[in-house]
């Protein structure tokens, strides 16, 4: 499946091609080529591709406006709201598709620094997503040998000692490494001296163990240490509290005086739950942002089921679409903000934040705008007018 399918007239194909090879660097799969395998059928092989790509590009030239294939693919696209028209050539467009908004490509080189690519490709990413980085060609470095830990100098010199042992038990001769024959003793004749020959061993293997326990006992008791010791403290104030005939007096200078139940102090629970709600819909609203796809759906399903009829949350969401604000939203960004002030109650809504609305639809308008954000534009501008009436003062 491809990301983008490029739809264009056969005499425009060496700019397909460009518009084609210009996309891929910037990391997405691009269905341009015709050419149909052997024994495969035309309009089949087409029409999949067509039906599996996740947006299609439509080059709009005096030559595609007059394709019946073009203009086909072109309202397949329209349909499941998946069009992205690019204008090669000022031409006038069929009338079914004069009211989308098409990226101005009429003067463009192939240069990726070109206002009108750079825009088709910011229109892209809100649409599929950020591509998938790609690497540029370096080998990867083969990993580093493993290095083996130093062995502690008391356990070297024990190592050492019983290599002289071994060597004066031979006579001082070293002997040549042959493979010895496999020597059945019987059980009453067992080698003697197993401690001198196997000692390393036994020594190494006793350090491993006494190092593995330490480093556990002290894990456990870091770990366990100061949350006993605040629970045992806790305890001892509670039965000091318990046994004592009334509240407990503070001592003089002490920091930890309890302040009377009317000091009004300690803030009430409903605060700090509003507190607490005001706090997630920031963050909710920072995450619309997100270039990650997965998390920006959750924050919009979040949104929608618990802020809907919040007054607050209208009006912070508004205050994205701010003039200083809104340059900072991604096309998704755009698209998910008007989503979710689309769906909420009319309840959430008053006069002040209706106006707010109307002069964030003049913000709006400013900035390219992809499909999708068009549709949404539209349904956000309905619901501003509809507000505007029900909330006008009489």
């Amino acid at each position: 499946m491809s990301d983008i399918f490029l739809s264009y007239a056969s005499r425009d194909r060496q700019t397909a091609k460009a518009l084609a090879a210009a996309l891929e660097q910037h990391g997405w799969t691009v269905w341009w080529d015709r050419r149909i395998p052997t024994g495969k059928d035309y309009g089949e092989v087409i029409e999949a591709q067509l039906a599996a790509a996740r947006c299609v590009i439509v080059l709009w030239t005096s030559n595609s406006v007059a394709s019946e294939w073009v203009k086909t693919e072109a309202a397949d696209a329209k349909d499941r709201h998946l069009l992205v028209p690019v204008f090669i050539e000022q031409v006038k467009l069929p009338l079914e598709f004069r009211r989308i908004q098409a990226a101005d490509l009429t003067d463009w080189k192939g240069e990726t620094t070109h206002a009108g690519f750079s825009t088709l490709v910011g229109d892209l990413t809100g649409i599929l997503g950020a591509p998938p980085a790609r690497p540029e060609g370096r080998t990867p470095l083969p990993p580093p040998p493993p290095v083996e830990a130093p062995l502690p100098a008391w356990l070297e010199k024990a190592g050492a000692d019983a290599q002289e042992e071994e060597e004066e038990e031979d006579g001082g001769l070293q002997k040549a490494p042959t493979v010895a024959p496999t020597v059945i003793e019987p059980a009453d004749e067992r080698p003697k001296g197993v401690w001198p020959r196997y000692r390393l061993h036994i020594l190494a293997g006793a350090a491993a163990a006494a190092v593995g326990l330490t480093a556990i006992i002290i894990a456990f008791t870091s770990s366990r240490g100061p949350s006993v010791a605040n629970a045992n403290n806790a305890d001892n104030r509670n039965v000091a509290a318990s046994n004592s005939p009334g509240p407990p007096t503070p001592r003089p200078g002490s920091s930890n005086q309890t302040p009377p139940a009317n000091g009004g102090r300690n803030p009430p629970a409903n605060i700090v739950l509003n507190l607490d709600r005001s706090k997630r819909l920031g963050l909710l609203l920072r995450q619309l942002n997100s270039p990650d796809e997965k998390e920006r759906l959750r924050t919009t399903g979040a949104l929608k089921t618990e802020y809907h009829s919040d007054p607050q949350a209208v009006e912070q969401a508004l205050a994205l679409l701010d003039e200083s604000k809104i340059d900072e939203l991604s096309p998704q960004g755009l698209i998910n903000v008007l989503f979710f002030l689309n769906n909420t109650t009319d309840d959430a809504w008053t006069a002040e934040s209706a106006q707010k609305a109307e002069s964030a639809l003049g913000n709006i308008a400013k900035k390219p705008l992809g499909p999708q954000a068009s549709e949404a534009l539209g349904k956000f501008k309905d619901r501003t007018a509809a507000l505007k009436r029900a909330k006008a003062q009489p």
